[in-house]
């Protein structure tokens, strides 16, 4: 008896396999490239981007001891080298030379930094486009008491979207600066030119005396990531007319210098201060920037510059303020073109005449995230009435009655809580266009959880996500509330909740049916 080749049980073609993987969180996405070698060889050549190699010393060592032992088929595009130093021994190099040619993206993480050692392992990493170098070692920052601010405000952590459209890597964390050491002729004569670099991030020490080096070396960069002092403004200043995205945090001594720099061609600018500002100096900054769009801002215990920011930024369309800053936001209504706003940690003044305050109609996007003075949100509110999507986080509120008049247009809501009460959920009821709803909470009973039904059962609602950090939700009422919107998706802690089964009616025996004369006698 011959045995036929049998096929697949799943014989899917790799266009519906891509779709599928893309929809794969990046955990499980990990166990699907050991099911087999042709799903390994997809998500490697089309999902690859989100993947990152980490290595360290005690990595490293471990793959020179195996013979560096690495898939040959996987081809990761992003690294990310955590050493005390990187030097050009033979075996960390044999390494990187099996994985460098496909980088598209080199971030280091190191004590010191030899600048040579570093011209010669990009010259193995032709498709690098973003490098970013900087310190190892945590460090006790400023911007550490805003974040225990926040905490303190919120009980559940929120991110805005600017942050995640455009995340600060370096900026974004505290770090030990990493220390440049090579003599200067050496880096010099190396003559070396990588002009496929076009994102590069810094935090070092000592970079003046290599700047000519730096500039030298990458031509094309368009973005920049840099924690400055007096010493680096010679790096933003030599790359400010080509300049698009610009991230930098500002040590105390270069604020007033970096203020005096231009920079015609940026679009999107993070811009962290650590000291005080003057507010005629960053107008006159701002103003020099007539293409910005995207602007985010973190200022440490300075006065309302919300006035000047208003009047020097008239293009631009995205706005985050974070950080100990109080603001009554006067003048918002003069920027036209603003869409998305978002406020993360200020404290809201009292107006006192904010009836009488124009309405702007451009923002459509609100966020207020660690607010504090929570009752002039309502404020704002009425300010933006034509808002479609709100990220709002109050801490204990029973009800948002002096919220809900300016919330009935609402298509996304985003509520950060301590605790979910029923007459939150009866006012999210009435918000009838409501097509996507998320709620992250400290606490959420049972028997609220259930009332979940009525906003379930909107005709809009196409999504509904709950993250609750203490307590659980039992699995069969959350089944019963999806079930009040088949077509609505719901989402418990990171888990999709399929609904009840529907019901069907058991078959039974007919009902017999009198006949007609048998009818008519006992009409008569």
């Amino acid at each position: 008896m011959e045995l036929r080749n049998q096929t697949p049980a799943i014989n899917l073609p790799n266009e519906i396999w891509i779709e599928i993987f893309k929809n794969v969180d990046n955990p499980n996405l990990l166990k699907l490239c050991l099911v087999c070698k042709h799903w390994n060889g997809l998500i490697f050549k089309y999902l690859v981007h989100r993947f990152q190699l980490s290595l360290d010393a005690v990595k490293m060592e471990q793959l020179s001891k195996k013979g560096i032992r690495m898939a040959a088929d996987r081809s990761y595009r992003h690294l990310q080298l955590t050493l005390p130093m990187l030097n050009c021994s033979p075996k960390p190099m044999k390494i990187l030379r099996r994985v460098a040619p496909n980088l598209e993206a080199l971030r280091l993480n190191l004590e010191t930094l030899d600048i040579k050692v570093l011209l010669r392992l990009l010259q193995l990493c032709p498709r690098v486009q973003e490098l970013t170098i900087k310190g190892v070692n945590l460090i006790l920052d400023v911007f550490a008491l805003i974040d225990l601010l926040n905490e303190a405000v919120l009980i559940v952590n929120g991110v805005t979207s600017l942050d995640v459209d455009h995340p600060l890597k370096v900026i974004g964390k505290t770090f030990e600066p990493c220390v440049v050491e090579n003599s200067v002729p050496e880096v010099l004569n190396e003559g070396t030119i990588f002009p496929a670099i076009r994102s590069l991030g810094l935090d070092l020490t000592d970079l003046d005396q290599y700047q000519r080096t730096f500039l030298h070396c990458f031509p094309n960069v368009t973005e920049l990531e840099i924690v400055a002092s007096q010493a680096d403004l010679g790096v933003i200043g030599a790359m400010a007319n080509r300049l698009k995205v610009l991230k930098v945090k500002l040590l105390q001594d270069a604020v007033s210098t970096f203020l005096t720099l231009r920079l015609p061609a940026l679009e999107v600018l993070a811009l962290k201060v650590n000291g005080d500002i003057e507010k005629r100096a960053l107008m006159h900054f701002l103003l020099g920037s007539k293409l910005l769009k995207t602007a985010i801002f973190t200022f440490h215990r300075t006065d309302d510059v919300f006035p000047v920011l208003a009047a020097s930024l008239p293009m631009v369309e995205r706005l985050q303020i974070s950080g100990q800053t109080s603001t009554a936001l006067i003048g918002l209504e003069k920027m036209i073109h603003l869409k998305e706003l978002a406020l993360k940690g200020c404290c809201l003044r009292p107006t006192f005449i904010y009836f009488a305050l124009p309405v702007t109609y451009s923002v459509k996007k609100l966020e207020c995230i660690g607010v504090m003075t929570e009752d002039r949100v309502g404020e704002l509110l009425y300010r933006c009435q034509f808002i479609r999507s709100l990220t709002l986080s109050v801490r204990n509120v029973h009800d948002m009655s002096h919220y809900a008049e300016c919330m009935q247009c609402l298509e996304d809501f985003t509520l950060l809580i301590d605790r979910v009460y029923p007459t939150i959920i009866n006012q999210m009821h009435e918000m009838l266009s409501l097509e996507r709803l998320v709620i992250k909470a400290k606490l959420f009973s049972k028997t609220n959880f259930k009332l979940l039904h009525k906003v379930m059962a909107l005709p809009t609602m196409k999504s509904l996500t709950v993250t609750v950090t203490e307590g659980l939700i039992p699995r069969y009422v959350a089944r019963k509330v999806a079930s009040a919107n088949r077509a609505c998706s719901l989402v418990l802690n990171g888990e999709r909740i399929d609904a009840l089964p529907l019901l069907v009616r058991s078959t039974g025996r007919k009902r017999k049916v009198a006949s007609v004369a048998v009818v008519s006698e006992a009409t008569n």
